[in-house]
């Protein structure tokens, strides 16, 4: 008797062990498709905001010009506020690699469009607060 309680607890347990990883397994293809599906759904979005224009000018100026700042950050978030929430620093960090293609910007140029991008999230006064532009890894 004490055999057979010890082989079907052994049975149980190779049972659950097998189901649980089976249950792993699918989350994580599940997760891939995901994130493939919110990558080219946030590419999509910023396409439509044609590429954060307003927040591209709102950063050219804040670079270029040190005195109070003639363009207003406000198109900038409204833009924002039209992306899904994760997708608004992948946004901007395209507008900024755009600004940078455009532009014959030196190294100290490029880091401090780089600064004024991360800045955006919090004068927007959107969350997160800020985003992290030196990561290349964006999704």
């Amino acid at each position: 008797m004490a055999k057979l309680v010890l082989l079907l607890a052994t049975f149980a347990l190779v049972l659950f062990l097998s189901n649980a990883s089976i249950y792993r397994t699918t989350i994580t293809v599940d997760s891939e498709e995901t994130r493939g599906r919110q990558e080219r759904s946030c590419q999509q979005q910023i396409r439509k905001q044609n590429y954060l224009t307003h927040c591209r000018e709102y950063m050219e100026e804040q670079c270029s010009s040190h005195s109070r700042p003639a363009v207003s950050i406000e198109p900038c978030c409204e833009q924002l506020k039209k992306l899904d929430t994760q997708c608004q620093c992948t946004g901007l960090k395209q507008a900024v690699e755009r600004l940078l293609e455009e532009g014959e910007l030196g190294r100290e140029e490029q880091q401090e469009m780089y600064e004024v991008a991360e800045r955006v999230m919090r004068k927007c006064e959107m969350e997160p607060r800020m985003c992290d532009m030196q990561s290349r890894n964006w999704f």
